[in-house]
């Protein structure tokens, strides 16, 4: 489980995000992430109706917040993340999914400088 710190979740964050933040995409989801003032990484997850319905959304999110458990190396201080779930998530595994948010963020090259200097 993420420490509550570690979440992204108030609507001006997830908007400030969007705004200000640049996207990668990835085959299970598209990746936003901006800097932030706190210091600390936060992660907020998106799962559309598109997707299904509210066990099916649920459980997509649920494999997101286990991956990105498992690989909290892959997240630099400083920076707010948000992983919008893509249809193809639904069939993902955990494991599948920690490979990519390792792919997609060892290609973003964050540091927390470049935070602190935005």
């Amino acid at each position: 489980m993420l420490i509550s710190a570690h979440r992204l979740r108030k609507r001006k964050d997830f908007r400030r995000a969007y705004q200000r933040g640049k996207a990668v995409k990835s085959t299970n989801f598209i990746i936003y992430y901006a800097p932030n003032k706190i210091g600390a990484y936060r992660v907020g997850f998106s799962v559309s109706k598109k997707i299904g319905k509210a066990v099916i959304r649920n459980r997509v999110k649920r494999k997101l917040r286990e991956a990105v458990r498992l690989n909290p190396q892959c997240f630099t201080a400083g920076w707010d993340y948000i992983l919008i779930a893509r249809h193809s998530a639904i069939a993902a595994e955990v494991k599948n999914l920690g490979e990519q948010i390792v792919n997609v963020s060892a290609g973003l090259g964050l540091s927390p400088r470049k935070a602190s200097k935005r």
